[in-house]
């Protein structure tokens, strides 16, 4: 018999921009999610299709998992734009595939979900990551000891945020009036108790971080 490495409860969560990587472990006690530690490291710049040096990438993950006794946590990415594309639009049927919302490109993996009714049109929002960059990341934490469960975008964890804050109380009236449809952001969420109660300034990063634990742990 070979033994399994034993799984830890803890969570990493990885936020890849083009020129930095920042790395969070968040804690719940009882109510309050925090930044249990976190790290922002310096990357060679990347591109919308390739990492061109996935081992600085690598490293600096690394770094923070064994600064911080991480290893066999779950993990988590978030891929900023323009690594990730983000798009909100209308249709004017409810049941619009893909095609029928952008001429998709074949490089690029995609996916699309019905939000709700906006006025006398259907919204959808469309995500797409280029595949050469898809496949890098699975490569680069195959190399690392660490399990990797979700690749998400900025809008999905603040979708998660939004749906901790709001609970058993969100429509998708609710939520399409507080989307914020030119900057792909959900409106007021940092003004809600669950980030007033952060012992530190919540920048953009630390909400894609939390929302990013919430969605893990649904």
């Amino acid at each position: 018999m070979w033994p399994l490495p034993t799984l830890s409860h803890k969570h990493v969560q990885i936020i890849i921009e083009p020129e930095a990587v920042s790395c969070y472990q968040i804690t719940q006690h009882n109510e309050q999610l925090l930044p249990e530690a976190h790290q922002q490291y310096e990357l060679p710049p990347i591109t919308t299709s390739i990492i061109p040096n996935p081992t600085a990438l690598k490293n600096c993950i690394l770094t923070f998992i064994k600064a911080h006794h991480l290893d066999n946590s779950s993990c988590h990415i978030i891929l900023t734009t323009p690594l990730i594309e983000e798009q909100l639009l209308s249709h004017h049927n409810s049941y619009a595939q893909l095609h029928h919302l952008i001429e998709a490109d074949s490089m690029i993996h995609y996916n699309h979900t019905y939000i709700g009714p906006d006025n006398d049109l259907f919204l959808f929002y469309v995500c797409g990551i280029p595949e050469t960059l898809l496949l890098q990341l699975k490569l680069i934490f195959m190399q690392l000891p660490v399990h990797l469960q979700t690749i998400s975008t900025p809008l999905h964890a603040q979708y998660e945020c939004y749906k901790k804050i709001y609970g058993s109380h969100v429509n998708q009236t609710q939520l399409i009036q507080s989307i914020d449809k030119e900057k792909i952001t959900i409106k007021n969420i940092l003004s809600a108790p669950l980030f007033q109660q952060q012992k530190r300034i919540v920048d953009e990063n630390l909400l894609y971080a939390i929302g990013s634990f919430i969605g893990a742990h649904r």
